[in-house]
């Protein structure tokens, strides 16, 4: 049994269920009533899709495998950590949180109940996009929850037209915080934990996995996505695909006013520093007597990149390739294998190989794979079609898939060849130098070894379904799955302005991201 059955009573019949209002992976939600103050509420179940059981009897929930105990407890408390941030905001087009507790071995809370649907489901209903008139009272009421929100410290990570409600009265609310994200004081990340994300609707730093470079801005975008498609109902571009086509990328019939096209641009401009650095930005263009918004020019990619920490040092384009060695010495190769791959030792605990799977010397930057799908045809976002992952956990894949069935470099190359594991990265990034370059027509960072040998490592992009985006960053791969989460495997970044150089970042699996292999050193003599 997945959910609570009608009539069923908790906090000792302070609250009734009256039915069943939607279902996902990670919870139910009922409509509910409070019988202290005869009043329809919505209550929040947390309840872990193909992890969880519940006794149909006593309605109480267990976890059906020991081994995902503690996965269900951090996840359980997220979910009440949701609540709490809910309850702190205080704005009439914010879903309240009245009450949060524990009960059937799960957790509760209990909101504001929206009489109303989905800006999604209204849309899907008509077939028809909203007018302009009607987007617009929509957007002054979604800017002032998002005010509310950003005010708190807190960005919402998943903006979009499913998650805002509108009522009967016209009344629209911002819902749906299970993928918000809190800032301490000193600036961080609250969680490093990967994000949950919809395609079309988040930026550059949230594919990437960026946070520190989340913000209002993150939002911001999210939101003129979501306007894009009120207007149009039609998915928003891609941000791959503003970055090479700009404004050519977006699609607006004639009906649509010059200035809310122009705000949709910028607020959807793949740099985020191009687009509106809070709310209270694009309310007074809303506001202001002069209603024509003008957006700044496109910005794709900046001819000035600002100088990486230390230990990587940079080099303006102009002298990109200015005294650069152009690949590996001759003595620093083993024999060329059967694959056309040299193996190259930078003086390392193990070799590199000189090129990614999939590519060559010449063309190094090489195919994108999800984490542990050697065949490189995958393109789901639902991780149980990956590896033996099914309904909450792993069946038998190891949590290090160096050299075995599931190693893309062992698979593609053979059995000497294999992913590097996050030491062994982290080997490379702390026992080298590295510095910008261009080799051809391809981007990315020459890295010299202790003993002057070197490989290059390309910017790769990376992929969700079947779209690559952010081809100025690279994405690569490590053999181990993440500690505390089983969908997810960690992963090694770059690109022009930051790196990530502990490798404790983590995405999941199902992200197509490179593979640059390693071997052992007695396997190439």
């Amino acid at each position: 049994m997945q959910h609570l059955q009608s009539n069923t009573t908790l906090q000792g019949g302070k609250y009734r269920i009256e039915r069943v209002l939607g279902q996902g992976g990670f919870g139910n939600t009922y409509v509910g009533y409070n019988t202290e103050f005869e009043e329809t509420v919505a209550i929040k179940e947390f309840f872990m899709k193909g992890v969880t059981e519940r006794d149909e009897t006593t309605s109480v929930v267990s976890v059906s495998n020991a081994d995902n105990v503690q996965q269900f407890e951090e996840q359980r408390e997220k979910f009440k950590k949701e609540a709490r941030r809910l309850r702190k905001l205080k704005n009439e087009h914010i879903v309240k949180v009245h009450d949060l507790f524990e009960e059937n071995g799960t957790a509760y809370y209990v909101m504001d109940y929206i009489d109303g649907e989905s800006l999604a489901e209204k849309m899907k209903k008509t077939g028809q996009p909203f007018t302009e008139a009607e987007v617009r009272g929509i957007l002054s009421q979604i800017l002032e929850a998002l005010k509310e929100v950003h005010q708190n410290e807190i960005w919402h990570l998943d903006l979009k037209p499913g998650n805002i409600m509108v009522d009967k009265q016209g009344n629209a609310y911002l819902i749906d915080f299970g993928a918000s994200k809190q800032i301490r004081a000193n600036g961080s990340m609250t969680t490093s934990t990967a994000l949950c994300y919809t395609p079309g609707y988040a930026p550059n730093e949230q594919i990437g996995q960026m946070y520190d470079r989340f913000g209002p801005w993150t939002d911001i975008y999210a939101l003129g996505a979501t306007i894009y498609n009120l207007l149009t109902n039609k998915k928003p571009p891609m941000a791959i695909d503003i970055e090479e086509d700009e404004e050519e990328a977006f699609d607006f019939s004639n009906s649509i006013s010059e200035e809310m096209r122009k705000l949709v641009v910028w607020m959807m401009q793949p740099k985020r520093k191009a687009r509106p650095q809070n709310v209270g930005v694009i309310l007074e263009k809303m506001n202001s007597s002069n209603t024509n918004v003008q957006a700044p020019p496109m910005v794709v990619n900046n001819s000035k990149e600002p100088v990486l920490p230390t230990p990587l040092s940079f080099e303006s384009e102009e002298t990109l390739l200015a005294g650069v060695p152009q690949g590996p010495k001759q003595s620093q190769m083993s024999n060329m294998d059967e694959k056309g791959v040299h193996a190259v030792d930078l003086g390392l605990s193990v070799l590199w190989a000189d090129c990614n799977v999939g590519g060559t010397t010449d063309a190094p930057t090489g195919e994108l794979y999800g984490w542990g799908d050697a065949t490189g045809l995958k393109t789901s976002q639902d991780v149980n079609d990956y590896l033996d992952y099914k309904g909450g956990l792993y069946l038998s894949t190891p949590k290090d898939i160096s050299g075995t069935k599931y190693d893309i470099a062992s698979q593609k190359w053979g059995e000497k060849w294999k992913m590097p594991n996050r030491k062994q990265w982290e080997e490379l990034i702390t026992k080298c130098q590295w510095k910008k370059v261009k080799q051809g027509h391809i981007e990315g960072y020459r890295v010299w070894g202790p003993n002057d040998n070197t490989i290059f490592l390309p910017f790769t992009g990376i992929r969700f379904d079947k779209n690559v985006s952010n081809t100025y960053s690279g994405y690569y791969w490590t053999s181990e799955l993440a500690q505390d989460d089983n969908t997810c495997a960690y992963y090694f970044y770059f690109d022009a302005e930051t790196w990530n150089d502990n490798v404790n970042t983590r995405n999941y699996v199902y992200s197509g991201r490179a593979v640059r292999p390693v071997c052992d050193k007695e396997d190439h003599v």
